[in-house]
């Protein structure tokens, strides 16, 4: 009998991060805490960055570059 309980698949062009380390924790604690997002200790951060929330985390830090570079860019501007 086959489980019912649905398993992650994989997208295509994204790599699967579910065996991957989870050793850059920091630098997605620090990419998030650039944008604003509420500051954690290390130990409490590290307890969230785990399994399909660290993911998200993850994409979260990454995508959220593009704004900083482009709030950075327009505070160029208005000097």
């Amino acid at each position: 009998m086959r489980s019912r309980i649905p398993h992650r698949k994989s997208v295509l062009g994204q790599p699967d991060r579910s065996s991957e380390p989870r050793s850059d924790s920091r630098a997605v604690q620090a990419a998030l805490n650039l944008v604003g997002a509420p500051s954690l200790e290390p130990e409490e951060f590290d307890r969230l960055y785990r399994g399909t929330l660290a993911d998200a985390l993850y994409f979260v830090s990454e995508h959220m570059k593009g704004r900083r570079q482009v709030a950075v860019a327009r505070s160029h501007i208005d000097q």
